[in-house]
Parts: structure tokens; C-alpha cells; sequence
């Protein structure tokens, strides 16, 4: 999602942090902002029991810190040292225009798309395209589902739940084709096996050979769209 000790002094939210509010069922301490090279940034803590894992995000200028089940806040003090080269990097971004965005795949413009807010108009395309694509899939696989829905996930591309409905993130749209129809049936397959077992995988194998090239893709650029909050959006 090298430690190196910041120039910035850190503190635990358990420490000198406020309890701030509830939201969405997990708890959230706000810390003192602190200095990051020509950055000022405020640390924000918050538990979620259905994180997988330690996570870190910018949202409105704020660093979010999100603490599993089991997870406690010196873990996560000590997860947001190591990641210091990622928050270097992701600090940089921010302080330049972003130029470029992907869609389907390849690196273009933000320009041509006329608008100022690229990611709504790139959600709005995502939810023309991405539904119908949904329910093709699901009559080739002859997968029953009952709601296909467009979301703002931040860690996920793709969920189905036990009333066999597909979530799906809008910022597929972005990815290939190839890789778009990879986590559509890796969703649909989800409702034969509710798991990661090998009988799951394959279960994909037989709709989608090619999975292991769209992971791959995942793998190398995935994070890099997830994480984006393009400038003009």
C-alpha cells in the first residue's frame, strides 16, 4: 500500500489525539498536523473491522490512517514510517497540476475531455458501460444476479454479497477491457464459490484463462489509479 525516521515529529492519536466523532462504525482520533518537508499535514486514525489490513489515503488534505480488527494505533504509526517514500511520492503529486489520467488502459490528456470534472464524467461513462457489460457476462456464465451497482471503493475493484448482487468500482473504466471483464467474472465466479479456494480459481480459469495477465496489470498499475485524485476531477 525503508523506514526512515521523518524529519517530522509524529504522534499517536492514543497519545495527545482528540477523539473526534463515529462514522461508519469506526472510531476516528484526529492528531496534530505536522510538517512534511513544505507540506503541513494532519494524521487521521480511524478503525474499521472489515479492513483487511493497514491502510493509508489522502483525503482533503489529510493523511487517513484505517486500523483493522486486532490492528492497534503504534502499528499503525509504525506502517506510516515505513511508508514514507510511498507519502514523499504521493505529497509530490499534489503539489503538481496532474496533466495525464488513464483511461481504458493507456495514459491520456486530462485536456480532452473538455471537462473540469474528469472523474465525474469518467464515472458517468462507467456506469453506461460497465452495467451492460455486467449483465452480458453474467448470461454467458448464466450467473443469476439482482443488482448491479457503480461505487467509490477505495480499496476494492469488485464485491458481490450472499443476495447475489455485484458492486463494481467506477474506476474500472480506467483499466482495459481485458482487465474489466477479469473482475467481472471474478465477481461472477464468487457466486459459485464464496471464497478464494482452488475449486474458485477454477471456477475463472474456465471463463477467463487470461486472468493471470489482468493481475498482473493490477499489479503494476492498479495502485497507481486507485490512489489517484485527479486535479481537475
Amino acid at each position: 500500500m525503508t523506514s526512515q525516521e521523518p524529519s517530522a515529529n509524529f504522534y499517536l492519536a492514543g497519545e495527545i489525539g482528540e477523539k473526534a466523532s463515529r462514522r461508519g462504525g469506526g472510531v476516528r482520533w484526529i492528531c496534530p498536523a505536522f510538517n512534511w518537508g513544505m507540506f503541513r499535514v494532519p494524521i487521521i486514525y480511524r478503525r474499521n473491522r472489515k479492513a483487511g489490513g493497514y491502510i493509508l489515503r489522502f483525503k482533503q488534505a489529510c493523511l487517513f490512517a484505517t486500523i483493522p480488527r486486532g490492528g492497534s494505533q503504534r502499528e499503525a504509526f509504525a506502517f506510516i514510517q515505513r511508508s514514507q517514500p510511498w507519502i514523499e511520492r504521493q505529497l509530490a503529486k499534489k503539489s503538481e497540476p496532474q496533466t495525464d489520467i488513464w483511461f481504458r488502459g493507456q495514459k491520456v490528456p486530462i485536456a480532452q475531455f473538455g471537462t473540469p470534472h474528469v472523474a465525474r464524467y469518467l464515472r458517468a461513462i462507467s456506469i453506461t458501460e460497465l452495467i451492460p457489460r455486467v449483465r452480458q457476462l453474467a448470461a454467458q456464465t448464466n450467473s443469476q444476479i439482482t443488482r448491479i451497482s457503480i461505487r467509490n471503493q477505495r480499496t476494492r475493484w469488485g464485491s458481490c454479497s450472499t443476495r447475489r448482487a455485484i458492486n463494481l468500482n467506477w474506476r474500472l473504466i480506467q483499466t482495459p477491457p481485458h482487465v474489466v471483464d477479469y473482475i467481472i467474472l471474478h465477481e461472477l465466479m464468487h457466486l459459485r464459490q464464496m471464497n478464494h479456494s482452488e475449486e474458485f480459481w477454477r471456477e475463472v480459469e474456465n471463463v477467463c484463462p487470461t486472468w493471470r495477465e489482468s493481475e498482473l496489470w493490477l499489479k503494476r498499475h492498479g495502485r497507481e489509479i486507485i490512489s489517484a485524485n485527479p486535479s481537475a476531477a
